[in-house]
């Protein structure tokens, strides 16, 4: 089965446990894409497009190239803050930038880390998940933590895309999500996943996509 992305209005949440298939899944989708602006914090989808490492150089890179990947170095001045602290200070100016443009899809690696249920939400990420498609964004996200999402997440998406997962939390809470059993989920062969089409309320086992 083909899941029916349309690049410039949905949202494709990607899920699943290491080295099941979930990021070379998202590689997949984004490879076909024209136009993206990929947030990489873990450094492993350069091969998408043109990378720059500071906000200030996305859009001028943007314009040119139409894919850039932005793999963020911290400046030194905030090297010894949280994980929580740099994401709220460094990629807000990330997300003020992504809501300057149009028709494109925005993609984003470990998504959770960015809009967690019990931790800020940052009031340009929450204006693109919320408002986004109305001017022509679209967005990926993967995470190995679906239970850590922040609800807007879970009430804005269009597709989710459900690998094996270990956890039991992180189980449970794709069970309740999808409607699938919690071992089902986690008796997933490697590669394979549920496909879940929420406009239909239909899950579908799949194959491998790629």
């Amino acid at each position: 089965m083909t899941v029916h992305f349309h690049p410039f209005s949905d949202f494709l949440i990607v899920v699943g446990m290491k080295a099941m298939g979930k990021t070379e899944l998202t590689k997949s989708f984004c490879k076909a894409l024209r136009r993206l602006i990929f947030i990489d914090p873990k450094w492993q989808l350069g091969e998408l497009g043109y990378v720059v490492h500071f906000p200030e150089r996305i859009a001028p890179a943007f314009q040119k190239f139409g894919k850039v990947i932005y793999q963020q170095k911290t400046p030194e001045a905030l090297r010894y803050k949280t994980q929580r602290e740099r994401d709220q200070i460094l990629y807000r100016e990330v997300f003020s930038t992504c809501l300057q443009f149009s028709n494109y899809t925005l993609g984003i690696d470990e998504i959770d880390r960015f809009a967690r249920g019990k931790w800020y939400i940052c009031p340009e990420f929450s204006e693109i998940i919320n408002r986004g498609r109305i001017q022509g964004i679209g967005l990926i996200g993967n995470s190995r933590m679906p239970h850590m999402f922040h609800g807007d997440i879970r009430s804005s998406a269009d597709h989710i895309i459900c690998f094996k997962l270990h956890e039991e939390r992180e189980r449970k809470y794709m069970a309740e999500w999808i409607g699938k059993d919690h071992n089902e989920i986690k008796n997933l062969p490697r590669h394979h996943s549920f496909y879940y089409n929420v406009d239909k309320s239909t899950v579908t086992p799949q194959e491998p996509l790629y």
